[in-house]
């Protein structure tokens, strides 16, 4: 009963750490790549890596660490720019630099750095065998507007999107049909190369940040078949009332494309194509789970992910809060997986999803249960919107203290304000980088009332 000596905050920062570990590439490499190569006869040969994601970094090195002495590569990664760091740990192979550090939007840098890895595709030498590593943050990491199309275009078009509620299932197949590299564009560059035809294949390796971890949807599928198209696109797109909203170079694309004129997305498997998934947000949530039990605290794990709105988020985790709390006899640790939505205005405060969350669940309770509940939502990839938090802790001390402090939790709310909220009282997680991203966790800590 180890927990006994620790406060609620460390205990469930220990636990979120323990989900962490089990969904990083230094656990979920090694296995797979001795699975994979070395039963097949060794990994000696020559490997392309290309990719991208928040754990691109991370990968990369975790693989180029497993492979045998004598195995070679070369390629490029899509990364963000504060990992560059890791770039003095693997030789011969670039981590493209495509966003600055808290952002999540596409950038020319970006561009150029897609534009590298589908040249590399295309004339991969006979021999040479094709890795592609994606993870969260993949999409806007590797953008590449397709001929006609310029960044601008897509960001406005994406705005536009999100003002009209679009669902992501049809942001992805736009992005995809106004992308030269998504919706298998850069499976279809490998397929053009020496190397294909020699009979190499590319596999994907995926740690997914997507919950129900649809291929086509991670990374807007680089590399795997898409099962949208122009015409479907175009529909929905009417259907939202945004076809007369939209730049004049995107609707001219998608027309074009509904006519037959523009070749479509990859539609088809290739068996030179390989797709495995190393890691998701359910092996995180189980790993939690079993570090808790590990510590005598029983849990209780919510496989439904946390989609869609943030008020929504809050009625449904307050309400199985507050039903646990009138029943439980013991500790028990309630765990969510999943990513939901805020809409921001503009002029609103510095904050992120996970920090205004825990804020708002806890203020959704009573003091009675509250007293005895610990809250913690976080980023599993150690950033939480555009700070540089993971997430944030709520429970009746925290409360306190605020309102001690003159901490306006409503205001911090309406305003999405949260960071400097949860800064007034150090109710901060911060972990920097983890290295690995499989959406959000959340958790709550319930003492008998």
């Amino acid at each position: 009963m180890e927990h006994c000596h620790m406060n609620d905050r460390d205990l469930l920062t220990e636990i979120w750490k323990a989900g962490i570990k089990k969904v990083h590439p230094d656990y979920l490499v090694p296995k797979i790549w001795q699975e994979i190569y070395q039963k097949n006869g060794g990994d000696y040969g020559h490997y392309l890596i290309l990719g991208g994601g928040k754990a691109g970094a991370a990968m990369a090195a975790a693989f180029t660490r497993s492979a045998s002495p004598g195995a070679t590569w070369h390629g490029t990664l899509n990364v963000p720019n504060d990992q560059l760091k890791t770039s003095d740990t693997i030789p011969n192979l670039s981590l493209h630099p495509s966003r600055p550090p808290g952002g999540n939007f596409p950038t020319h840098e970006g561009i150029f750095g897609s534009k590298k890895q589908m040249e590399q595709a295309r004339l991969a030498k006979n021999g040479t065998v094709g890795i592609c590593l994606l993870s969260g943050g993949a999409s806007a990491l590797m953008p590449l507007p397709a001929e006609g199309i310029s960044l601008e275009d897509k960001w406005t078009t994406t705005k536009i999107l999100q003002h009209l509620g679009a669902d992501i299932g049809l942001l992805n197949s736009t992005r995809k049909h106004l992308s030269a590299i998504k919706g298998g564009g850069l499976g279809k560059a490998w397929l053009d190369s020496e190397a294909a035809r020699s009979g190499s294949v590319l596999t994907t390796f995926a740690i997914s940040d997507v919950m129900g971890d649809d291929p086509s949807v991670i990374a807007s599928g680089p590399t795997v078949p898409d099962p949208s198209t122009f015409e479907s696109t175009l529909k929905k797109l009417a259907d939202i009332g945004a076809t007369n909203l939209l730049p004049k170079a995107v609707m001219a694309r998608l027309e074009k494309g509904a006519l037959g004129k523009i070749d479509e997305t990859l539609k088809v498997a290739h068996p030179l194509l390989k797709y495995i998934l190393l890691g998701n947000n359910t092996m995180a949530l189980e790993a939690c789970s079993l570090h808790a039990k590990n510590l005598g605290i029983e849990t209780r794990i919510f496989y439904s992910p946390i989609v869609g709105a943030i008020q929504e988020a809050t009625r449904q985790i307050s309400t199985e809060i507050k039903d646990t709390a009138m029943k439980i006899k013991g500790p028990i640790l309630l765990i969510w997986g999943g990513e939901c939505t805020v809409s921001v205005k503009q002029n609103s405060g510095k904050g992120g999803r996970n920090q205004e969350l825990a804020i708002r669940i806890g203020m959704s309770l009573s003091k009675e249960i509250l007293n005895k509940t610990t809250v913690l939502c976080a980023g599993t990839d150690g950033e939480d919107g555009p700070t540089d938090v993971a997430g944030g802790f709520f429970d009746l001390n925290i409360m306190t203290r605020g309102h001690q402090e003159g901490v306006d939790f409503e205001s911090a709310i309406q305003n999405h304000s949260t960071y400097h909220a949860h800064d007034a009282i150090g109710s901060h997680l911060k972990t920097g980088w983890t290295g690995t991203n499989v959406a959000d966790i959340s958790m709550a800590l319930i003492r008998p009332l």
